[in-house]
């Protein structure tokens, strides 16, 4: 299986050096990032409070507050840490997404990158699921205030999303917020040029990954038969050659 991800040409050093970036979660542009609420049960309330509030939960308890109010304190607090706390790494299983090229890759002026699977650290993608409703922690025994029941359903927080986002096909790595991870410059299969790409920047990026042998380049092409399709071809030697010998000026 291979992995996409869309990009801008910019930070050519992360292809020069084989290394991905990991934004923290509050970066990502779905204002319900790692959005979630709790249900609890009538008889794991004072519990749950316990587990949030260890210190001054008698002052929660007896302070003039509804079990909402209470909820929503603990929710926004864990929903601010998970964004900050959180580093997502995002890639497509699909490269051929005309509304992803439009939003991710510049507008057609960018790139996506092409890895495989296999490799280190993409073999530790989860695919996202969607849904239309906010993702449910329940409470409802003593076992779900346990911290490795907690723990193992904020790590499935982070692979939820809207529904509205299905198209993307998504998959995703965590790892510690606004850190890197390096790659095996092989993790690197291919690279597709949007169909706005300048020759410039063709040869930035065909300059950058100039290490990595066996690496594919393909041009876009848009079909001109009554479809709204993407298709790719694979950039020849001579054309490759011809695009590194431009000068630096070209565009």
């Amino acid at each position: 299986m291979k992995l996409y991800k869309y990009c801008k040409i910019r930070h050519l050093e992360n292809l020069i050096e084989n290394k991905i970036y990991f934004p923290n979660a509050g970066m990502l542009n779905d204002v319900y990032e790692g959005a979630f609420t709790f249900n609890v049960s009538d008889n794991m309330k004072i519990p749950f409070y316990q587990t949030f509030y260890p210190f001054d939960y008698q002052r929660i308890i007896n302070g003039n507050y509804s079990h909402e109010e209470i909820q929503n304190s603990i929710v926004d607090y864990n929903w601010d840490g998970f964004k900050t706390d959180l580093g997502i790494a995002s890639f497509s299983s699909i490269n051929n997404s005309q509304l992803m090229w439009a939003h991710y890759a510049d507008e057609q002026f960018g790139i996506c990158l092409e890895f495989n699977s296999k490799c280190f650290p993409f073999n530790n993608a989860k695919p996202v699921n969607y849904s239309s409703r906010i993702y449910t922690i329940m409470i409802n025994c003593e076992k779900h205030i346990a911290l490795d029941y907690l723990d193992k359903k904020f790590i499935e927080l982070s692979y939820q999303k809207c529904d509205e986002w299905k198209y993307e096909k998504e998959w995703r790595i965590n790892y510690t917020s606004e850190s890197f991870l390096n790659y095996e410059p092989t993790a690197l299969t291919a690279i597709y040029f949007g169909c706005n790409t300048s020759l410039a920047d063709r040869k930035r990026v065909i300059e950058a990954t100039s290490h990595i042998e066996g690496l594919k380049y393909y041009n876009q092409l848009l079909h001109r038969n009554g479809q709204y399709r993407i298709a790719f071809v694979e950039m020849a030697v001579p054309e490759k050659e011809k695009i590194i010998s431009q000068k630096s000026s070209d565009n």
